[in-house]
């Protein structure tokens, strides 16, 4: 019962001898808001929905912002390095943004968050080869389908040009989750492995995915020239 004297506090009586406990409204909703659910738009911000569509021409520089990310924080997953694109000048990305934006046979999608870029998937087609390069996700964003969501698209814009070759891609055997991934989309190792030149001792396993337009060949390094 509420305290005539004090509309803020309660009186409650417990057991047989109305031992009377006080405390106030504060403590009250506290106590009861802390073991309510939480509401359903309070998620955290990677739980936010997540958005893939192509890359536009004018966000060369968050492009370049989130490729330079992912060289930083997973060399060994990539051909390419850090150092080497940091000496990228403007003038270049703004050219990758451009193609990679209207090209017919290449492309970059990307996924987004609250407006965030937080990952990447590209495609260049190297006659009769199509490449998949750059699949990355930003660490705090994994586990959420955000990869499977990035190569499913990919592919189907590939098979959408139902153009002759097959789509090759190389992945470090250490990223097991990357390898199911694509074993999962129908990637098969092609028994190509090739040394990642700027990280001795790491390895590139060279998988294939056959669109059904014909059978083509690879040779070590066709997976590496835009990863």
């Amino acid at each position: 019962m509420a305290d005539p004297g004090r509309p803020d506090k309660f009186c409650i009586y417990i057991g047989p001898s109305r031992h009377v406990a006080e405390f106030t409204m504060s403590k009250y909703l506290h106590d009861l808001l802390s073991r309510m659910p939480a509401h359903p738009d309070s998620h955290e911000s990677s739980n936010q929905k997540i958005t893939v569509r192509r890359l536009h021409e004018g966000e060369w520089s968050r492009f370049r912002t989130i490729r330079l990310r992912a060289l930083e924080a997973d060399p060994n997953a990539f051909g390419s390095t850090l150092a080497r694109e940091l000496a990228y000048d403007d003038e270049l990305w703004i050219e990758r943004a451009k193609k990679y934006a209207s090209s017919a046979n290449d492309g970059v999608w990307i996924a987004i968050s609250a407006d965030m870029f937080v990952g990447t998937v590209g495609i260049f087609f190297d006659d009769p080869i199509f490449h998949m390069w750059g699949v990355w996700v930003e660490p705090s964003f994994r586990g959420k389908h955000i990869a499977s969501r990035l190569v499913d698209t990919a592919i189907a814009w590939v098979r959408a040009r139902k153009m002759q070759g097959d789509i090759l891609l190389g992945v470090n055997p250490v990223q097991t989750t990357a390898v199911e991934l694509y074993r999962s989309r129908g990637f098969a190792p092609t028994g190509v492995v090739e040394e990642l030149s700027h990280s001795p001792g790491q390895k590139i396993i060279v998988m294939r995915l056959r669109l059904g337009h014909g059978q083509q060949e690879c040779s070590p390094g066709d997976s590496l020239q835009a990863s």
